[in-house]
């Protein structure tokens, strides 16, 4: 626990709107701080509209294999979120079928 001075326990008093752990002591550090993002531990970030031909040239090259958006993203070297993203884009024009639902598969159309 804190020792709180009285000014400082003033800020931290709970109410609705302010949260416990909004209430840090000064010498306190935030996941924020210690944080590192992702593409300073991967690969580089590729630029805009480059992530969808490696997915697409990964689907025609096993027509017969359904992945998850997961699986592209251990293959790829990439987030899973930002493949799912575009794979649910590429099931809506068509361009690749969606599977199943849950989990989500996908499949180059053939």
């Amino acid at each position: 626990m804190h020792d709180l001075t009285p000014d400082h326990a003033d800020s931290c008093l709970p109410d609705a709107a302010t949260a416990r752990a909004r209430c840090l002591r000064p010498d306190d550090t935030t996941a924020s701080d210690t944080r590192t993002t992702a593409t300073s531990t991967t690969r580089p970030r590729l630029p805009y509209g480059q992530l969808k031909p490696l997915i697409l040239t990964h689907l025609r090259t096993y027509p017969h294999l359904a992945f998850t958006p997961w699986e592209l993203a251990k293959v790829l070297g990439r987030s899973h979120g930002t493949i799912r993203r575009i794979l649910l884009r590429l099931a809506e024009t068509g361009e690749v079928d969606q599977t199943s639902q849950r989990p989500a598969r996908f499949q180059h159309h053939s």
